[in-house]
């Protein structure tokens, strides 16, 4: 991670609220998509990805539902793929942002979900109750 990428994250933007509705419009815009990394990033322990990397290990996009929901509100690649095979709401209190116990029940069960196999519509329905 870059000092300016660092520089620019400030984990007090993120609110519950906001996090919630960012949640609601990713998983809006792929609800039938069934999460899968790229083959090359796999190994025997992990199988789903907060960063989705290039065969160099360099960061070029968001992978999980929950990966691109902190992404989207402003948390660098580099940071999230610091923290891969932490449950969702390790990694927001790892980065600081201060969330509700609700809302750290909501990412960790729509990434529970998920990595079952969930598409990332049903993941939402389960977790929060809310329809696409």
């Amino acid at each position: 991670m870059t000092i300016a990428e660092a520089a620019k994250f400030n984990p007090s933007t993120i609110t519950d609220e906001g996090v919630l509705a960012t949640l609601k419009a990713v998983a809006g815009e792929r609800p039938n998509y069934v999460y899968e990394a790229p083959e090359y990033q796999k190994d025997e322990e992990t199988q789903c990805f907060y960063v989705h990397t290039d065969e160099t290990g360099e960061p070029v996009s968001a992978g999980c539902l929950v990966g691109a929901v902190l992404h989207r509100m402003g948390v660098p690649l580099s940071m999230l793929a610091l923290h891969e095979t932490k449950h969702a709401s390790a990694v927001t209190r790892s980065l600081g942002i201060g969330l509700n116990r609700n809302t750290e029940i909501a990412l960790n069960g729509v990434q529970d979900d998920q990595d079952s196999g969930a598409t990332w519509g049903e993941a939402l329905i389960r977790a929060t109750g809310e329809t696409i």
